[in-house]
């Protein structure tokens, strides 16, 4: 599936984050994301679903790694319920 992502606005750098990340599977609506972020060693291999509407300057350049930035209030939110839930799986074992 191919969509183009809004490119990023001169101010939307203080509201938006980016993300280097390895696209897992892409719905209509939304991109799951697993990180491979250098600068978010706690965060690799993280696995979570981010809406195309509030993602910015998608870069699929890569066949295997993509860059883009997303809003950083759901991008917080999105990564923290997967983090709780990998926790709690973590301690079901």
């Amino acid at each position: 599936m191919r969509w183009r992502s809004k490119p990023l606005g001169p101010h939307d750098d203080q509201y938006y984050e980016q993300a280097t990340f390895v696209l897992v599977k892409e719905s209509p609506d939304a991109i799951r994301i697993k990180l491979i972020d250098k600068y978010r060693k706690d965060y690799n291999g993280l696995v979570f679903w981010m809406a195309k509407k509030i993602t910015k300057s998608y870069n699929d350049s890569d066949p295997n790694i993509k860059t883009a930035w997303f809003w950083e209030t759901a991008f917080t939110n999105n990564s923290n319920k997967a983090l709780e839930y990998l926790d709690k799986t973590d301690e079901e074992k």
